[in-house]
């Protein structure tokens, strides 16, 4: 079974993803971080606990990282934070749990240096917790999946209105200088861009696809969010950003992917193909049919009660 550690920013988007991995069979979540960016952390760590409370999976411990960037970089807009924090139209129980005491960046230095067994991190955030690995020994780390970035295609930052940059990508742009520490670093990256998830938009017709699934408690989590979301499909302006990074861990043959070295431009946080440095495996398209078929199959094995009765996914 696939090991695994989720970083994020704890985002509609992210909150999806998340929900897939939990019904996921070959997926093991070890843990949970929260990064900066789109909720702030503590508040995403809190909506995190009430969605592990929900599906019974409250063994996940949840870490908090800081809510700032190392360095530069503009923030999400106001309303995109505020909807992250509070998830309108997303019914969660209330829960006691309350995050572990140890920040995000530790605990993830430790969980990379000591153990029995091998992890992979899926960073769908800034990647400020993300750096504090770039200056340690990582024996136990196999790679980190990122969504993040913007090579052949145009950046997605202009999308909030404000014309900022139109050529990096949100969780780079928001701490540009993790990004720079990141990708120059000898970390083993697997990079899932715009230039793969302008391929998978969310269409209302796959929101309906989705509510007609078997319903269990995390199927009726994201069929909530897809709501929450649906003017934005509905628009065309919504893609399987983090939920296609997602399914790439567990399958990286849904995208098709080249390597290379990456640079780094501040202070935006753009990403660009370099002549020199360490080679990454950036993703350059994606099989939007073969990524529904996956997620979907995940909650349409999900037995209605298992959730509910505190089952872990795939036990």
């Amino acid at each position: 079974m696939m090991r695994c550690v989720i970083d994020t920013d704890a985002g509609p988007d992210d909150l999806i993803a998340l929900a897939y991995l939990l019904a996921c069979p070959k997926v093991k979540v070890e843990a949970i971080t929260t990064a900066y960016g789109l909720a702030h952390t503590h508040q995403g760590a809190a909506n995190i606990l009430r969605v592990l409370a929900l599906c019974g999976r409250t063994d996940i411990p949840v870490y908090v990282g800081q809510d700032r960037p190392l360095g530069g970089g503009s923030a999400f807009p106001s309303r995109w934070r505020q909807l992250s924090d509070t998830l309108p139209g997303v019914s969660l129980p209330s829960t006691e749990a309350r995050p572990e005491r140890l920040s995000a960046a530790t605990f993830l230095q430790r969980r990379v240096r000591h153990g029995t067994e091998s992890v992979q991190i899926l960073a769908l955030g800034a990647l400020t917790n993300i750096a504090a690995l770039c200056d340690v020994p990582c024996p136990l780390l196999m790679r980190t999946v990122i969504m993040g970035g913007a090579f052949g295609v145009a950046g997605n930052v202009h999308d909030s209105g404000a014309l900022l940059t139109r050529t990096a990508e949100w969780n780079m742009h928001v701490d540009p200088q993790a990004a720079c520490a990141v990708f120059s670093s000898d970390l083993a990256l697997f990079v899932v861009p715009l230039d793969a998830t302008n391929q998978v938009p969310i269409t209302a017709r796959f929101i309906d696809h989705f509510a007609a699934l078997r319903p269990s408690p995390l199927q009726r989590l994201t069929n909530e969010i897809l709501a929450m979301i649906r003017p934005y499909a509905t628009k065309g302006t919504y893609y399987a950003w983090d939920p296609l990074a997602a399914a790439t861990m567990v399958d990286p043959t849904i995208v098709s992917t080249r390597r290379h070295p990456v640079a780094v431009a501040l202070p935006c946080g753009t990403t660009r193909a370099a002549s020199a440095g360490p080679p990454k495996t950036i993703a350059v398209s994606a099989d939007g049919t073969r990524w529904q078929d996956a997620f979907c199959s995940a909650f349409a094995g999900l037995p209605l009660t298992a959730c509910a009765q505190g089952v872990p996914p795939g036990a």
